[in-house]
């Protein structure tokens, strides 16, 4: 795989009453992003948004309900993509999917994400490489 150059800059906004979770793409590339989080007993994944080079998008508006968001993105026209540890369901086109398990059976994609924990400080920084 290639080296992915680029960074992509987490930002939850907090003012009162309010708090938006924006991602923000420093590289060249237009950015594919998918997002997850917990919702009740299940995980939640939903996608996609395509962020454009040097640009920024909320993904998540108003009050923040958890914590924890976990992240999954990939470069349009670079091979690779910037993963974690974690694995949850997506499809080809714009979807909310309830669940993470048996992705196959459900005739569903599966893809790494990496986490971000919105509690610990206003911006998050990530240099992503393979």
């Amino acid at each position: 795989m290639n080296l992915l150059r680029g960074v992509l800059v987490a930002c939850a906004l907090s003012f009162p009453a309010r708090a938006d979770f924006e991602l923000c793409n420093k590289s060249d590339h237009t950015a594919v992003v998918a997002i997850g989080y917990k919702s009740g007993k299940d995980w939640v994944s939903e996608g996609w948004w395509r962020i454009n080079p040097r640009a920024c998008r909320v993904l998540v508006k108003g009050p923040l309900r958890t914590r924890y968001l976990l992240i999954h993105a990939a470069q349009e026209g670079v091979d690779g993509d910037w993963d974690g540890a974690y694995r949850l369901c997506v499809q080809p086109r714009n979807f909310k999917i309830r669940g993470r398990q048996d992705c196959r059976k459900r005739k569903l994609g599966e893809a790494r994400f990496f986490p971000v924990d919105t509690g610990k400080a206003l911006t998050m920084v990530y240099h992503l490489s393979d």
